[in-house]
């Protein structure tokens, strides 16, 4: 209903059969009667399930898988056998940070290839540094797997003792419920990704003290770009998303608590960690499209 992205893009809109147990396969199939005739490449992402039935019955096709995620976590991905054939078989294969690409690997003779490439997450960046606010951030699931209720906790207690202070969360979890209150704590259960940024301009500590192990950790990375001095815990490629950031030694409330005050009460710290995360020109959306971009070029030779 909605209007398309360009006139080169159509979008499956296709009800599965009722008893469809495979619903990556149907989509497939449906796929594979829609595309034109003269495409060479098919990008697939987080499907290496798709990838197998596409290499299987349709092999002139150049593949490009795209992990978002852990493979060893992925239907199609999860055997040594079933990732060594992807690795025989794609034309490319695109991680979201080396975390991922390492967990790739895991199991196989050879620990990488010139056909793997690291392609991060990237947006665009401010033209200026934002002017900041004494607040603090926490932005994602609201549950434990995302340090929710360390993070709750600590902020808190930081708001208790500094009255010029605020905090902001963001995210949703209808399956865990926390009651964290503060007169200075807003606690937003969905916000856009317009207004995600926004708040990131503004903020200036943001809070990933995840217990998972995240494949990148987007919000950290966004947080950084937007000058913010992040306190994250070194969780799967979190550390990847900056080379300026605090990590949690020990992840629980008292560590999460002791980062946060020590940068308020050191303000050229503080100032210093936000200004040297916002110009790490390391990750920026130019150079993530340029690689992509030499890859599809050089895939339709």
């Amino acid at each position: 209903k909605k209007k398309s992205l360009s006139k080169n893009f159509f979008n499956l809109n296709n009800k599965f059969p009722i008893f469809t147990l495979k619903k990556n396969i149907y989509y497939a199939k449906v796929f594979l009667k829609k595309i034109n005739k003269q495409t060479k490449i098919i990008e697939i992402h987080n499907r290496p399930e798709i990838f197998h039935f596409i290499n299987q019955h349709n092999p002139n096709y150049k593949l490009i898988l795209v992990f978002h995620n852990n493979p060893l976590l992925i239907r199609g991905s999860r055997k040594i056998s079933e990732r060594q054939e992807i690795l025989n078989n794609s034309s490319n294969i695109i991680f979201v940070s080396k975390w991922v690409r390492k967990k790739f690997f895991e199991g196989l003779n050879c620990k990488k290839s010139q056909k793997c490439k690291v392609i991060y997450p990237a947006i665009n960046r401010l033209s200026k540094f934002p002017i900041k606010q004494n607040i603090i951030t926490f932005i994602g699931k609201l549950n434990k797997s995302k340090g929710y209720d360390l993070a709750g906790e600590a902020v808190v207690n930081i708001l208790d003792k500094y009255k010029n202070w605020k905090a902001i969360f963001a995210g949703n979890e209808e399956r865990e419920k926390y009651n964290f209150y503060h007169k200075n704590l807003k606690i937003y259960k969905w916000l856009s990704h317009d207004k995600i940024l926004n708040l990131l301009k503004k903020s200036s500590i943001c809070l990933v003290p995840s217990v998972w192990d995240e494949p990148f950790g987007r919000i950290a990375m966004e947080a950084s770009n937007y000058g913010n001095a992040v306190i994250l815990s070194n969780k799967g490629g979190l550390p990847e998303t900056s080379k300026y950031h605090i990590k949690l030694k020990n992840l629980d409330v008292t560590n999460i608590f002791k980062e946060i005050n020590n940068l308020i009460l050191d303000k050229n710290k503080l100032s210093k960690l936000q200004k040297k995360s916002f110009f790490d020109y390391r990750i920026f959306i130019e150079k993530s499209v340029k690689i992509l971009d030499h890859i599809k070029i050089k895939n339709m030779k």
